[in-house]
């Protein structure tokens, strides 16, 4: 390494430190986990000056990396952690690191898999039968990159279903078939949610092959939702919220398609546990005042809008995360 491109990350990382009074933690075997984020080489599930310090201190063979470390400080993907890796989380933390859309903040770090970040937000909507016949085209023609179509809800065995009572509580969506041929016909980037009406496990197991059914033959440029809502879930608590969630998203992952979760600030905080938080992502609903959700999220619907095609409001979504790039990449989704 050049010694004035040494001296000037040294000089950087010491002042960034000075300035934010943060100093390198000891043993750095002490941050091992079973998942990572990008950046963040010491573990604490953010990036900041402590992650470049430390990435520079493995540069310059001070530390030892443990297998973590080397996946998770390799910002560029070249297999090493080195003084290049350093600037680039320096670059990270010095720069602004939240995005600001509306009245809410999206922690860009927390994402992971920094390369498929947006800079900006992309903007998106989700529709059901109750929106009924939607010009996708007009959708798209004014500015609308995704949208999340509501696949079904229950099962799509008639004798666990109650049509008559509960019109969400039909299997497959009444209208997704023709909505998902028209909206990938207008070359939107399509995802699907699940409306769970699940009381046990078996049930949300039986959720999941539905919606895998539903999906037969089908691309995807976003994931699979599971959306739990339904109070009598929440009154069983946070274990039983966050089993059905860990049952139906690992069926989903098992059939080729990328799992997640959409919930609202309130019952995500306190009906999912930590695990579920870390292992699917979020599609969060907050639909007035500063989020105040503390763990990670990909996606926000913030409200409803009106948008050419669809008649009356229906709700909108800005992402975060381009999952578009990263699901072909990973061929998930039938790609």
């Amino acid at each position: 390494m050049h010694k004035l491109h040494r001296r000037i990350i040294s000089l950087s990382l010491a002042f960034l430190c000075a300035v934010c009074g943060l100093a390198l933690p000891a043993g750095a075997e002490a941050y091992g986990a079973s998942y990572f984020i990008r950046g963040d080489v010491n573990g604490d599930d953010s990036i900041d000056a402590l992650d470049a310090l430390l990435a520079l201190r493995i540069s310059l063979g001070f530390d030892d990396p443990n297998s973590l470390q080397r996946v998770s400080g390799d910002m560029n993907h070249d297999g090493t952690v080195d003084s290049t890796d350093a600037l680039l989380i320096l670059h990270k933390t010095v720069e602004a690191i939240q995005v600001t859309a509306g009245s809410s903040t999206f922690l860009r770090q927390n994402a992971g898999y920094n390369p498929y970040v947006y800079d900006e937000p992309v903007q998106g909507i989700d529709v059901s039968f109750w929106q009924g016949d939607v010009d996708f085209n007009a959708v798209k023609a004014c500015g609308i990159d995704f949208v999340i179509l509501r696949a079904g809800g229950a099962t799509d065995d008639p004798s666990e279903n109650h049509e008559g009572i509960d019109p969400r509580r039909q299997g497959v969506d009444a209208w997704f078939e023709r909505n998902y041929k028209k909206a990938k016909a207008a070359g939107l980037n399509v995802g699907v949610y699940w409306f769970s009406f699940a009381e046990n496990e078996y049930e949300a197991y039986r959720e999941a092959e539905s919606c895998l059914k539903a999906l037969e033959g089908k691309q995807l440029e976003y994931p699979v939702f599971y959306d739990i809502e339904m109070d009598y879930q929440f009154d069983l608590g946070q274990e039983y919220v966050s089993s059905i969630m860990d049952i139906f998203c690992r069926k989903i992952r098992s059939g080729g398609y990328y799992p997640a979760f959409y919930m609202s600030t309130f019952f995500a905080t306190h009906y999912l546990s930590g695990d579920i938080k870390q292992n699917y992502d979020c599609w969060l609903a907050q639909w007035s005042g500063d989020i105040n959700y503390e763990s990670s999220y990909t996606m926000w619907q913030y409200g409803t809008r009106i948008v050419d095609g669809v008649s009356g409001e229906v709700d909108a979504d800005l992402s975060y995360f381009n999952y578009p790039a990263y699901i072909k990449k990973s061929h998930l989704n039938n790609w």
